[in-house]
């Protein structure tokens, strides 16, 4: 079973991205736990990636497609444990001192999207990988 522990600014305000977040965590439920971290800005993520072994989430970071991430996250997985932690920023982004020590930086698009839609499409991909590397039509 994965892990995947979430670091990110502040918490979610909007009811109905809550709702849909809780969606993805209980289809995730059987195959990943998800662990949340919030911390109250960014210069906070610094002390929270301490010795953590991390994917940074940003838009200028590697775009790749669906099945290219399930591949890169259960290898991750395989090669370091079952334990995969995701960098989050805020408005300001995440400081270049995380970025530099990051495992991998990942970008979604190279669209703008808020810390907390990003959480959201996160989950929604981490569900996607699991279905791809289960072979499931969810991804058809």
């Amino acid at each position: 079973m994965l892990h995947a522990q979430i670091i990110t600014v502040r918490k979610n305000k909007e009811k109905w991205l809550i709702q849909a977040m809780k969606e993805y965590e209980k289809r995730l439920i059987s195959e990943v736990t998800i662990e949340w971290k919030f911390v109250k800005s960014e210069e906070h993520l610094i002390p929270a990636t301490a010795s953590l072994r991390y994917f940074c989430l940003d838009s200028q970071g590697r775009m790749m497609d669906s099945v290219q991430l399930s591949h890169l996250l259960f290898n991750f997985a395989e090669k370091f444990g079952p334990k995969i932690t995701f960098i989050i920023g805020g408005k300001e982004g995440i400081p270049e001192a995380i970025k530099n020590n990051a495992y991998k930086i990942l970008s979604f698009s190279p669209l703008t999207f808020t810390h907390q839609m990003v959480r959201l499409i996160l989950l929604e991909q981490i569900y996607r990988a699991v279905q791809i590397e289960k072979g499931t039509h969810y991804h058809q």
